[in-house]
């Protein structure tokens, strides 16, 4: 076909770019004509110059006498003239009455990007409407002539690395990239984007805005341009938008729309959608829904700025720090004896530093110098006490093809690191509360903070309290748990002793009375005259709080044991269990001058089936960092002898399935 477009004007934006893609994807297969009935800029030429690309000499500019139209239509003898605005907002009315005459030759199809439009008020009627959004399909349709929805289409992009984008417009990979696009006009409201970022001057974090600031608007832009913050940037119109998005860590998008200027389908949306950049924007009437379904659309809350302000620091993984910053510090426990230990503790840290507050790093094993770069301080106690579990004694299990029954007390299985974990904390509030710190945010190293509103979270619930621990009642008594807590620095100086030996230990567990020694069961018992002053988390709230946080997968809970075998007297189980979820270590184990090697990975278990045949021999444990060639990070070694084989059934039972 020949397909005629005329465009009230062809000045960068929604209207000229939606015909851009119309053109761009007719023109191979049909004669297409461009006629711009006015041009309003000479210098916002983005979408002008892909038309005159695409179609080159059918590419047409009225001057002032819009008569000239006419001859262009009878000269381009189209089957179709295609009007990009309804006539009643550009066109002469008696170049329309002519264009829409009852003898022409040719179909006219109208399409809009106005939603304000009294249908009341239209004069003209074409053959047909194209509507690019639903609310215009349902408003338009009313007017009895047929409507079809045509919207801006969704093309999902094959993204860029966003490292290499940010370096291609020179952008800081330290900070956070915000990017507004579209015209500088009150009906994109750009302004409360300023206000945010004015908010936002401690945060690293840049504001940047891409679309042209034409004259006619320059009453609503002069202001802003003239009070802008440090942390925006204005682009102006670019021809590398895509960039932007690709570089981007939120699109925002902040035009809410009156009822006399509406919004439409804003086409920079459905860009945002097919770069899968993170986005927020209002959810206004005229999308009726549409943005629903799209995994990186959220929304912006129509009636609180300090909402939003959250929400964009949520987005982009910071988090604004409460009031009264200077009195909260974070301990972390840890103890990083592997290369595995020491990349979690490393992430760790790197998700704490996004809240702002100091961090101390409290360990009883040397500590990196590249950890110690990501803390503020760290303390190093070479006093690694260890004691052994006096409740949890047994422990089994079952995979599927064997069941394994072990007694912790043998083979030194039930060594017990809580007083070292207990030792960290304290020395590190202790220290915090010397420093002037207030409260103490305790945590294990494996408990990494995803959720950049969680300790926003965690504060405003222990308003008015000394601390937060989640409450829950195990096999052993009442607990709290501590692999991640919040406490007042006195209120734990005032309830907590100092231990430095085995003996200290449990003398605090004979003084508090405590079923056991886990250290969760004497916490409470500690603090159980004075759980009023603390918020005490239920555990289903507990992981509520935690859900978007990784927790509690580096247990260090090891076992290592000869085992005998059920029903079958003359041989033993050699067995090693390992419960971390993450790990990266390499098992040897040695035996009758065979070697199993294993790497250590996700919840490893190793069962290797020995005769005993009235000859002792050795059963040598190795665990090296990384592989069989890593550091050694301990080795154990279990002579098989007479004795040791008849006590054997003091150890456990394996027993093998069919």
């Amino acid at each position: 076909m020949r397909i005629l477009f005329l465009a009230p004007h062809l000045s960068t934006g929604g209207l000229p770019q939606y015909l851009c893609k119309k053109i761009e994807c007719l023109k191979d297969d049909h004669q297409v004509f461009c006629v711009e009935y006015t041009n309003c800029s000479n210098s916002f030429i983005v979408q002008r110059t892909r038309i005159q690309n695409a179609i080159g000499k059918n590419y047409f500019l009225l001057g002032d006498d819009k008569a000239k139209l006419i001859d262009l239509i009878k000269e381009i003898n189209p089957d179709v003239v295609s009007i990009e605005e309804i006539p009643e907002y550009f066109l002469d009315r008696k170049l329309a009455e002519e264009i829409y005459s009852a003898s022409r030759k040719y179909s006219i199809v109208e399409t809009t990007h106005d939603s304000s439009f009294d249908i009341r008020q239209k004069i003209f009627l074409p053959d047909k409407f194209f509507a690019i959004s639903r609310f215009i399909l349902e408003k338009f349709s009313k007017l009895g002539v047929p409507c079809e929805l045509m919207e801006y289409p969704i093309e999902y992009k094959p993204n860029l690395n966003k490292g290499e984008a940010q370096k291609r417009l020179g952008l800081s990979p330290d900070k956070k990239h915000v990017i507004n696009v579209g015209l500088f006009t009150s009906r994109k409201n750009q302004a409360e984007i300023i206000e945010y970022a004015r908010k936002m001057l401690d945060q690293p974090i840049q504001f940047h805005f891409i679309g042209n600031q034409a004259d006619n608007f320059k009453w609503y832009w002069e202001p802003l341009m003239k009070d802008f913050p440090s942390n925006c940037k204005w682009w102006g119109e670019r021809n590398d938008v895509d960039v932007f998005y690709e570089a981007a860590d939120l699109f925002l998008f902040t035009s809410r729309g009156t009822n006399n200027d509406k919004e439409t389908s804003p086409l920079v949306i459905r860009e945002a959608i097919s770069y899968r950049t993170p986005s927020l924007i209002y959810n206004l009437p005229v999308y009726m829904g549409m943005y629903d379904q799209f995994e990186n659309i959220e929304y912006l809350d129509f009636n609180n700025l300090d909402v939003n302000k959250d929400k964009i620091l949520n987005k982009v993984g910071l988090v604004s720090a409460p009031l009264g910053k200077e009195d909260y510090v974070f301990i972390v426990s840890t103890y990083p004896k592997d290369s595995s230990v020491s990349k979690i503790t490393s992430e760790c840290l790197d998700n704490l530093k996004k809240f702002n507050y100091p961090i101390i790093l409290a360990s009883h094993y040397p500590v990196s110098v590249e950890l110690q770069k990501k803390a503020d301080y760290c303390i190093y106690d070479a006093n690694n006490l260890l004691v052994k579990h006096d409740f949890y004694c047994h422990a089994w299990s079952d995979f599927g093809s064997y069941r394994v029954d072990l007694n912790l007390k043998t083979n030194n299985n039930d060594s017990y690191h809580g007083p070292a974990v207990y030792s960290n904390y304290y020395n590190s509030i202790n220290f915090a509360h010397k420093l002037g710190y207030k409260k103490a945010i305790c945590l294990n190293f494996d408990f990494v903070i995803k959720d950049p509103l969680f300790i926003k979270r965690i504060i405003d619930k222990i308003s008015g309290k000394s601390g937060y621990f989640c409450h829950e009642k195990k096999e052993e008594g009442e607990t709290l748990v501590t692999v991640f807590h919040v406490i007042d620095t006195k209120f734990f100086i005032d309830s907590f002793p100092s231990i430095k030996t085995g003996g200290d230990y449990f003398g605090w567990k004979k003084r508090i009375n405590s079923e056991s020694n886990g250290l969760e069961n004497m916490y409470y018992h500690t603090l159980k005259s004075c759980l009023g002053d603390l918020h005490l988390a239920s555990l289903a709230e507990y992981k509520e709080d935690t859900s978007k946080c990784e927790i509690d997968f580096n247990s260090q809970i090891e076992y290592f044991s000869i085992l005998q075998i059920k029903d079958q007297s003359s041989k033993v189980g050699i067995y090693f269990q390992s419960n971390n979820n993450l790990d990266n270590r390499f098992l040897t184990i040695k035996f009758k001058g065979k070697e199993v090697k294993r790497k250590i990975e996700s919840s490893t278990r190793v069962l290797e089936i020995a005769d005993f045949n009235n000859e002792a021999f050795d059963v040598k444990l190795e665990v090296r960092d990384k592989d069989e060639n890593g550091s050694v990070i301990y080795e154990k070694i279990i002579t098989v002898d007479g004795e040791y084989f008849n006590n054997i059934n003091k150890n456990g039972l394996v027993t093998l399935k069919n």
